[in-house]
């Protein structure tokens, strides 16, 4: 039987052309579920939504949970927590400093985003689309860069939701655009601090406002860099 991973790279390579540098099952054992969690006086912040997106991911790529998986103590006082489960169940824990910004700079890219890529809508360490952007945010050029779609909407930044503020209210890219429902984006949602439409490189640009956000670094005012 083919696994959903195998189905989805393959759909990568037939709809895309994306060649990949080595086949399924190479990627397979590396490829991981990833959580990235802050931690404020040894404490995990959002740990319920961390843990069942975290759930609802593993149950679309057949990942196993082991039991007591979330029983975690953090080993730092306020730190970022990131959590990678593998395909086998077994999980690798990693702890890194909360850096400040190097940037409040966002730019868009020209790399086009297919919101039918499934991986768009898990946090895994299967994203080379992002590879690049990451490069520039870690140089700290940018605080981060925003992709668009195909049909020219905004989608999300490499590492954050994007919102905008017009006439005081705050918009955040329509789940459907592609993009990572981030555990902030989906908590404004909720509590009705944001709504979701679809954005326009024309609506970007008229925002009083321009926001990205995500759980561990809260919501950021950015700026746009004219290209």
């Amino acid at each position: 039987m083919v696994s959903l991973i195998e189905l989805a790279l393959y759909n990568l390579r037939q709809k895309y052309g994306i060649m990949l540098n080595c086949e399924v099952k190479e990627i397979q054992p590396e490829f991981g579920i990833v959580e990235t969690i802050l931690v404020t006086n040894k404490k995990l912040v959002f740990e319920k939504e961390h843990l069942e997106r975290l759930k609802r991911s593993a149950a679309f790529f057949s990942f196993p949970l082991l039991k007591g998986l979330w029983n975690i103590q953090p080993e730092c006082e306020n730190c970022i927590l990131r959590l990678v489960v593998y395909k086998n169940g077994n999980f690798d824990l990693k702890y890194l400093p909360l850096s400040p910004p190097k940037s409040n700079l966002v730019t868009v890219s020209d790399v086009i985003l297919d919101s039918s890529n499934v991986f768009l809508y898990h946090k895994t360490t299967y994203r080379p689309w992002y590879k690049e952007a990451m490069r520039e945010i870690e140089s700290g050029r940018y605080y981060d860069v925003l992709f668009c779609n195909k049909q020219g909407e905004l989608c999300e930044g490499a590492r954050s939701n994007l919102f905008i503020e017009i006439d005081g209210i705050f918009y955040t890219p329509s789940l459907a655009s592609g993009l990572l429902n981030g555990i902030l984006r989906q908590n404004l949602i909720e509590t009705q601090k944001a709504t979701e439409t679809k954005i326009t490189p024309e609506l970007l640009q008229k925002a009083e406002a321009i926001y990205c956000g995500n759980s561990v670094r809260g919501l950021a005012q950015v700026k746009l860099l004219d290209k």
